[in-house]
């Protein structure tokens, strides 16, 4: 529901903590796995998906930085 319903902050966040989680080591496959109804591609939805991928280009260049908390 975050890429129809959320904000491109929380889409960011999400991509970004799941890269920082499983993707030490390699091996991550960042992507939506869902299969839309054609009624619920919208607006929203679409720049999401665009918002995912720029997240996944930004945090997820080998090696990762060790983000501190």
């Amino acid at each position: 529901g975050d890429l129809e319903m959320g904000s491109k902050e929380l889409v960011e966040r999400r991509c970004k903590e799941t890269i920082e989680q499983a993707g030490a080591g390699g091996g991550l496959v960042l992507e939506y796995t869902g299969i839309p109804k054609p009624e619920s591609l919208k607006t929203r939805f679409c720049e999401n998906l665009l918002n995912m991928i720029e997240a996944g280009r930004r945090y997820g260049k080998y090696p990762l930085k060790r983000q501190h908390k």
